[in-house]
């Protein structure tokens, strides 16, 4: 009997103490790391006793950085943040510079608005996913390797992302708020994400492999602050239209580089026909001249003394990684490169006319040859595309004499109203045929007509509905193109006649309808 008696008041005892056990644990912060529990006891003024849930969930901030230094004492370094949860109301925590790898104990603090883990090694970041009233966060130094939680921090206006492994920013293009970001010495090379954050006012990129700024160009001129720049035209890069338009050139007293587009029309120098050309003296005396054509991508190299006759004139096709030395050979080639570059000339002979091409164009510009040839001589506007203005019409007038006469007008809205926003005219097959566009509701006109016969119709673009108007001597509509156009292989009239002023207009300039429309006047020369 006293044998049971014992028993039971010990099993008595024992659950009591593990209820105790229990109930000590439950009400207080535990941490795993030493070194976490002391800065937060600190952060909040405490030299002893535990943290109380109560207490824990009183704290609105905790600063827990370390001053950055080259060699940081590892011994002063938070490797566990195992504890932090239990901080449920914290808005601002700063944890930089310490060995963190694991974050999941943030996951659940939703309340948080600033969060800075910059300089710890950081492998996965999908804890933050659900942080999404963060309006700031830095992650410098992070080496994660998926970056799309990010994507759901729409309220973010401020990132830092400097020397992380990111890669691919278009997991950001649709945090619109970003106000500040940064992403310098990454390997981020494609900015086109970038180009829908139009609240941005501060930007670094510096060190980043970009050859293109061109997709910033609507928000380069809002930004406040940034670590570059960027050039949208070759105008701004110093180049002048020379011979007659035909070419743009820029010119110091160490290289001369020309660029020739067929719309520009044809050089005297057929050769110099849709090409980069750097014409580059070399310390020897003689001239180095590097064509690049970047729609085959490959390169005329050539090599002549100052006045005399050409040594080397020889083509490189990239693609296929193959030489043609024309009337010359390799071996004289490869000696006139030696000549003119001199110890320059090392590895591959034959080559390095375009490694000094490549390096001269970046070094000058700052972006690469092909990036440099898809730049507009200057901003267009429809009087440097050649329009006439007509103000007692409210219209800029383009007409092409050449080939088929074409007739294009623009309406601009200061000089009067009008019911279209740009009206084509071109002859087909003794027909007249007008298309008539009007922004808001997207939506074309086509008429065409000989003599006293027509047919009209209404295409949208948007729904790409049809509405026929009406055509003359009982025909029907479709009827009356099929026979204007007398081609049976176009079997959807409607579109066809559509296409003919899209396609001319991209053709001609380069953009869309809607685009030529909104472009501006200009100023006349």
């Amino acid at each position: 009997m006293k044998k049971s008696l014992c028993l039971i008041l010990t099993a008595i005892m024992t659950i009591s103490l593990a209820s105790c056990g229990l109930n000590s644990k439950s009400d207080h912060v535990v941490f795993k790391e030493p070194v976490l529990e002391e800065m937060v006891k600190s952060a909040m003024y405490r030299t002893e006793g535990d943290i109380t849930l109560e207490e824990a969930a009183m704290v609105t901030e905790l600063n827990l950085d370390i001053e950055w230094q080259e060699h940081i004492p590892q011994e002063t370094q938070i490797k566990d943040i195992s504890g932090l949860e239990n901080f449920t109301n914290l808005e601002k925590l700063n944890l930089s510079f310490h060995a963190i790898s694991d974050i999941s104990p943030l996951a659940g603090l939703t309340k948080l608005s600033s969060l800075s883990l910059g300089g710890n090694p950081i492998a996965d970041i999908s804890p933050l996913s659900g942080l999404t009233n963060l309006t700031w966060l830095a992650l410098f130094n992070c080496q994660a390797s998926d970056y799309s939680p990010l994507a759901k921090l729409t309220n973010l206006e401020g990132l830092m992302l400097d020397n992380s492994s990111i890669l691919d920013l278009s997991v950001l293009s649709g945090l619109n708020k970003l106000q500040k970001v940064s992403f310098a010495n990454t390997q981020v090379s494609d900015v086109s994400p970038l180009a829908s954050l139009t609240q941005l006012k501060s930007l670094k990129l510096e060190g980043c492999p970009i050859a293109d700024f061109s997709p910033l160009e609507n928000i380069y001129k809002n930004l406040e602050e940034k670590d570059f720049t960027a050039a949208f035209t070759l105008a701004d890069l110093g180049f002048t239209l020379i011979y007659d338009g035909v070419e743009a050139g820029y010119k110091t007293s160490e290289l001369l580089v020309t660029i020739n587009h067929d719309e520009w029309g044809t050089p005297e120098a057929e050769l110099e026909n849709n090409c980069v050309r750097l014409l580059k003296p070399t310390d020897s005396g003689y001239d180095l001249v590097v064509l690049y054509y970047p729609k085959i991508e490959t390169y005329v190299i050539q090599v002549k003394p100052e006045n005399g006759d050409m040594l080397a004139n020889y083509i490189y096709d990239s693609q296929k990684k193959e030489f043609s030395f024309g009337d010359g050979s390799r071996e004289s080639s490869e000696q006139a490169i030696k000549t003119a570059l001199g110890s320059s000339a090392s590895g591959d002979v034959l080559t390095a006319p375009i490694t000094v091409f490549t390096d001269t164009i970046k070094s000058t510009f700052g972006i690469d040859a092909d990036a440099l040839y898809a730049l507009p001589f200057q901003h267009p506007t429809l009087l440097n595309l050649k329009f006439t203005p007509d103000e007692k019409n409210a219209v800029c007038i383009y007409e092409q004499h050449e080939g088929r006469y074409t007739n294009i007008e623009v309406h601009y809205p200061e000089w009067g109203e009008k019911d279209y926003d740009l009206r084509f005219f071109t002859p087909i097959n003794d027909y007249g045929l007008v298309i008539t566009y009007t922004k808001d509701n997207k939506c074309f006109y086509v008429a065409a007509d000989k003599g006293d016969t027509f047919a009209k119709f209404f295409y949208y673009l948007d729904s790409k509905k049809i509405v026929d108007d009406n055509a003359s001597n009982g025909m029907s509509v479709e009827e009356y193109f099929k026979n204007m156009y007398s081609d049976p292989s176009i079997g959807d009239i409607y579109t066809y006649s559509v296409s003919i002023a899209q396609q001319y207009i991209k053709d001609t300039f380069g953009m869309t309808i809607d685009e030529l429309c909104e472009l501006p006047l200009g100023e006349e020369k």
